[in-house]
């Protein structure tokens, strides 16, 4: 089987409606191996699909350091930049961040009006910058 005849999706609630009930009706014919046909052939499906179709999302132990660097930015300013108190022009100033600091930020929104805000660190003071005097950098 190519990979362009595997299908990554899962399958269709009608599709899962109708094995539970031509299951149900086999069960209570008395067919239990009609549940052992339909159950090989669910897990046959799944295997050449290579995924795992539990009805439970997958639980993954993420480590705070992995959360933390999910949550992680890192910048380089462009131009002198206002650090605030919280998102928005009209919020106090803390300090000017200057042309050429690199920073590494711990969240980054977008306003209801399209504006990138970053939240980060810089001597000792915590705040909000605006986006356009930055750009993202590789780790």
């Amino acid at each position: 089987m190519s990979s362009d005849d595997k299908n990554d999706s899962f399958p269709s609630t009608g599709e899962l409606l109708l094995a539970f009930h031509v299951l149900k009706r086999g069960l209570r014919s008395g067919g239990c191996f009609t549940f052992l046909i339909i159950v090989a052939a669910i897990v046959i499906w799944g295997s050449r699909m290579n995924k795992d179709y539990s009805p439970y999302p997958a639980t993954e132990a993420v480590s705070a350091v992995e959360k933390e660097q999910q949550n992680t930015y890192y910048v380089e300013i462009i131009g002198n930049v206002n650090l605030r108190t919280d998102i928005g022009t009209d919020n106090p100033v803390l300090i000017v961040i200057p042309i050429g600091e690199k920073l590494i930020c711990t969240e980054k929104r977008v306003t209801s009006g399209g504006y990138l805000w970053y939240k980060t660190s810089y001597k000792n003071k915590t705040g909000w910058f605006y986006g356009r005097y930055a750009r993202e950098i590789p780790r």
